[in-house]
């Protein structure tokens, strides 16, 4: 992940490969930014508390109705890729190396400090109705990290670039 905070442009840069085993299917390859603790006072960001008033033993219970600037965890931005993701290669070579770019340009109303890029590649079985999540990966815009992650051994989507040691 590259990013320019004077023109606000976001560059990513994700390999991904099929290292154990292929698995049949249509795959799909998903780029989302999310933002961390987006507070803000505006009515539209305001937190309805359902535990408020009840009788039961819950943190929140004693807590107003609606919690005005509430700290908004992981609140998905925008998708670089549609609600579905972009389609990969059918059928993926095993072994193979497979590189997507994504450029973005983060509007002004997003605190980038709070960014992140998450990726993530899904079988598509719509004839079976299921998205399965195979793998994914994470990176913040601050600090710059890589992210691998390897959780699934027949897929592996990692090096998200620049590796701040190399």
């Amino acid at each position: 992940t590259r990013y320019d905070h004077f023109s606000r442009n976001l560059s990513v840069t994700i390999d991904y490969a099929f290292v154990d085993y292929v698995i049949l299917g249509e795959f799909h390859i998903n780029v989302f930014i999310v933002e961390d603790h987006v507070i803000n006072s505006d009515t539209a960001y305001t937190q309805s508390n359902y535990y408020s008033g009840k009788n039961i033993e819950h943190p929140y219970s004693t807590w107003p109705y609606f919690i005005s600037n509430y700290d908004h965890r992981n609140v998905f931005r925008d998708a670089f890729t549609g609600t579905w993701g972009l389609p990969l290669e059918t059928p993926p070579i095993l072994g193979k190396t497979y590189t997507k770019h994504f450029n973005y340009t983060v509007p002004v109303d997003f605190d980038e400090h709070h960014l992140k890029v998450v990726a993530f590649i899904a079988r598509d079985d719509s004839a079976m109705g299921s998205y399965e999540v195979l793998n994914s990966a994470e990176s913040r815009l601050y600090p710059v990290v890589s992210v691998v992650q390897p959780e699934n051994p027949a897929l592996y989507v990692g090096d998200i670039w620049p590796n701040p040691s190399s």
